[in-house]
């Protein structure tokens, strides 16, 4: 008992003897005036050279696209040219008439074409190409034999055709690759009136053909360069075709001339493209323009001006004088 006296006195003798002192503020460090000016100016430098970085990177990417992409557009029209000159004339039979009695002035073709392809020299501007051949597949097949001089012809439409053809006067038929003729006439049950003759419009086939006689047609291709909405590009008409402006007839942005030159049954092709460089944010740069060339030459048949549109030479009839050599390929 004595103890836990003793003890408890010298508790409240601590607890009266203790100093209630005055918990002091703490002392907040921080920077100094120079040191927020210079870590300031070491993060802008930072910053300036990380976002330089990626503007520079997305630039760079950026051109690449623009560069590709023209590319690829050169490419387009290389292959389109180099396919409608390996059709140049096909389905054409021999013969002396004039284009221009086959195809009118809705064509648009030149007044002096005479062969196939015809290459009209722009100088020091861009050319232009018209080529007159068969393209794709048959058109329609005969529903009912043909006799010989017969006008009238009964056709089934290829309906299955990624084009599917729809008669009007003024077309141009091969049949069965032998004999072409002009369309005179056509009725809504898909008969039509031709003749071989297209000056008379009133000579009838030359030949028999039997039912499922398959047709082509004949179709005018014309290229050429034109600026549409202030990019020059090259532009492609075709006669199966109707369009509503010439936005509808290119086929590849950003080429700037496309020359042909022929040397015998060789016609060489290049393309100029060009496109300007454009900012992010879509202002274009004048100083900065890209400009690509592409050079290709392609082999074609040499058609000279006696190798023509004819529905069917005279000097090929049944009897006449023509020779063997004179015969259409």
């Amino acid at each position: 008992m004595n103890d836990f006296n003793t003890l408890l006195v010298r508790f409240i003798s601590r607890l009266t003897a203790r100093k209630i002192e005055s918990t002091p503020h703490r002392r907040t460090s921080g920077f100094t005036l120079v040191e927020l000016l210079v870590s300031s100016g070491l993060m802008t430098i930072v910053l300036a050279a990380f976002v330089g970085g990626f503007l520079q990177h997305r630039r760079i990417h950026h051109e690449k696209n623009i560069e590709q992409e023209l590319q690829q557009n050169l490419r387009t029209a290389m292959t389109f040219l180099q396919r409608d000159l390996r059709y140049a004339g096909s389905g054409m039979v021999m013969g002396g008439e004039n284009i221009q009695n086959w195809f009118g002035a809705d064509y648009g073709i030149p007044t002096d074409m005479d062969g196939v392809p015809w290459i009209v020299d722009g100088g020091a501007d861009s050319d232009e190409l018209y080529v007159i051949g068969v393209s794709g597949e048959p058109v329609a097949t005969l529903r009912e034999l043909a006799s010989e001089g017969s006008r009238e012809l009964t056709l089934d439409l290829n309906m299955d055709s990624l084009l599917p053809y729809e008669p009007i006067a003024g077309d141009v038929l091969l049949i069965s690759g032998l004999e072409a003729v002009h369309v005179v006439q056509v009725d809504t049950n898909q008969k039509i009136w031709v003749s071989r003759e297209p000056t008379t419009g009133t000579v009838g086939v030359h030949l028999i053909y039997p039912e499922g006689t398959e047709l082509h047609q004949l179709n005018v291709v014309r290229y050429w360069v034109d600026d549409v909405n202030g990019v020059p590009s090259l532009l492609r008409d075709d006669s199966r075709f109707s369009y509503e402006s010439n936005e509808d007839r290119v086929i590849a942005d950003g080429i700037e001339r496309f020359k042909l030159n022929r040397t015998g049954n060789l016609i060489g092709i290049e393309l100029f493209g060009r496109t300007r460089r454009f900012s992010l944010g879509g202002s274009a740069d004048a100083d900065s323009v890209i400009r690509h060339e592409m050079r290709s030459s392609n082999r074609i048949r040499n058609l000279s001006p006696g190798l023509l549109i004819q529905g069917w030479p005279s000097n090929l009839l049944i009897g006449g004088d023509g020779e063997g050599e004179n015969r259409p390929q």
